[in-house]
């Protein structure tokens, strides 16, 4: 996503660990990857109040800094941002150096592949200087997110900087250097409070908008056109031990469900869930369930578009007719281009001569018809595991 703009405040904004906390809650991922929906978490996101029509000095000074040591570390090691940044994040950042090192020299000993103009400078780097480079750029990333946090008037929330592993990233690739999994937690239900605040101002000016001029709205800093990113009937809590699964259930990504309750073992692990949602579901709840929002049209009526639902795992019985979130291995879901989909389960079955029963097919049926099904032969029968059932909107 190319974000247009010459003022380094908002660059040091969106640069920041702030802004990435949000983006990895609202957007998807492609493979491992963060996938960055600008609808979802551009859009969605609660810049300082006024920064669109004020810029800020202080903000501008850290993010132009903060980019010209990024820029000019590249380009005296020669790497790319991925690289960079996989610096970065290295615990052993001894080490990981040694190992980018070693692999270059492999590949190209006399620094070929290098530009002339650079080519000196790159090949004289030493390991003391490239190490003094990464650790400045992480000293700098903590003073960019202390100053973004100061904008918002947050100063009260220590981010606390260290290396931590972050759930929604693969397990054998989730330690990065980064703010504290409670500060995570904290500034998320800080920015959707934020969030909710300020659609319901944009509402407020919609309507008089389009009658005589009044007074200025009390959203007029609000910037572009603010979407709300969550219904309003959503509510962070933090529970004690004994409340869990019982006044609220965990916050789950679907494509962080579709994999974590494949296993009975994780979906008795409370610690690994950051956040819980207050439930008033008229039900018994219980391990297993959880709350995710349903991104996607192809589930209309009954599920709306950004919904947040209740989900309950395992699939106890049978799944015919049933709403349930499956995860795909062999398929993508045309709509979302995920591995994992919200359909309505459907399979025609045939009973052998020994008394035992077999798929023929297995249809995952959208509600809208304006979706095509995905259809299943029973080759693809082991392609595909029912994760969770639908069960009702929160």
């Amino acid at each position: 996503y190319v974000f247009t703009t010459d003022r380094w405040d908002l660059f040091a904004v969106v640069q920041s660990t702030l802004h990435e906390v949000w983006a990895r809650k609202y957007s998807g991922a492609l493979e491992t990857r963060l996938r960055y929906s600008p609808s979802d978490c551009f859009d969605t996101f609660a810049f300082p109040a006024g920064l669109w029509q004020a810029p800020s000095a202080a903000l501008a000074a850290v993010g132009e800094r903060y980019h010209e040591t990024r820029r000019e570390l590249m380009l005296r090691l020669w790497l790319g941002l991925t690289d960079v940044y996989n610096l970065f994040h290295a615990k052993d950042l001894e080490g990981a150096l040694q190992r980018q090192r070693a692999t270059r020299a492999k590949k190209d000993p006399a620094g070929l592949a290098i530009p002339v103009a650079q080519r000196a400078a790159a090949l004289a780097c030493t390991d003391e200087q490239a190490l003094a480079g990464i650790i400045e750029l992480r000293r700098l990333h903590v003073e960019l997110d202390q100053a973004v946090l100061s904008a918002y008037g947050w100063q009260d929330l220590p981010l606390e900087h260290a290396f931590y592993d972050v759930d929604t990233l693969p397990e054998n690739d989730r330690t990065r250097y980064t703010i504290a999994p409670g500060a995570r937690r904290a500034l998320l239900a800080r920015l959707l409070t934020e969030n909710q605040r300020r659609a319901a101002l944009e509402a407020q000016r919609a309507p008089a908008a389009a009658g005589t001029a009044s007074a200025p709205s009390p959203a007029a800093d609000l910037g572009p056109l603010f979407v709300p990113a969550a219904p309003p009937r959503l509510r962070l809590v933090t529970p004690r031990p004994e409340e869990r699964y019982v006044t609220c259930l965990p916050l789950v990504p679907l494509r962080v469900a579709a994999g974590a309750f494949s296993d009975p073992q994780r979906v008795a692990d409370d610690g690994q869930w950051e956040q819980w949602v207050a439930v008033e579901a008229g039900r018994r709840l219980r391990r297993g369930m959880f709350v995710a929002q349903v991104v996607g049209r192809s589930m209309e009526p009954r599920i709306p578009d950004g919904a947040y639902g209740i989900f309950a795992a395992p699939v106890e019985g049978t799944r015919q007719g049933r709403i349930v979130l499956v995860q795909l291995h062999n398929e993508i879901d045309p709509e979302s281009g995920e591995r994992y989909t919200v359909k309505r389960y459907a399979s025609d079955t045939v009973v052998d001569a020994d008394g035992s029963w077999r798929h023929i097919t297995i249809t995952l049926q959208p509600l809208n018809q304006a979706y095509q099904p995905i259809v299943l032969t029973a080759a693809d029968e082991g392609s595909v595991a029912v994760i969770a059932e639908f069960v009702q909107l929160l």
